[in-house]
């Protein structure tokens, strides 16, 4: 009894990571037809400019100076503390593009994102009076 309980539960945790397995290949599927109907000089690379296409695409709305912000702080951060100046110039990869999504979902939640735009940063409350 134990035994059967035991791989029934083994084969649940599999069906389970075989699931996600394909809703993360779903993504990055998604965001690699977003990325090629944004790369409109089909170089491999996405400036800011298109990076903030993307994110609309997306469906994540941040205000122009966001982006940029956000933005140079990610190709400083991996461009050797701002010396190599080429991913300036070029843009980044897909795979760089994947890495700036998944570091913006880690630092932002939509709720925040959305409070910021309308009360501003340092809001902390709202009242009707």
């Amino acid at each position: 009894e134990d035994r059967e309980a035991f791989f029934q539960a083994l084969s649940h945790i599999r069906q389970v990571y075989e699931g996600n397995k394909y809703v993360e290949g779903s993504e990055q599927l998604l965001l690699r037809y977003i990325w090629y109907g944004v790369d409109a000089d089909k170089n491999g690379y996405v400036n800011e400019k298109e990076l903030k296409v993307i994110l609309n695409r997306l469906n994540y709305h941040l205000k122009d100076s966001e982006v940029k912000k956000r933005y140079m702080k990610y190709i400083k951060d991996r461009a050797k503390g701002g010396k190599d100046k080429s991913l300036q110039k070029e843009g980044i990869t897909f795979e760089q593009c994947m890495d700036f999504l998944q570091t913006l979902k880690g630092e932002t939640s939509a709720a925040y994102l959305i409070w910021d735009s309308i009360f501003g940063k340092d809001v902390d409350t709202v009242s009707t009076n």
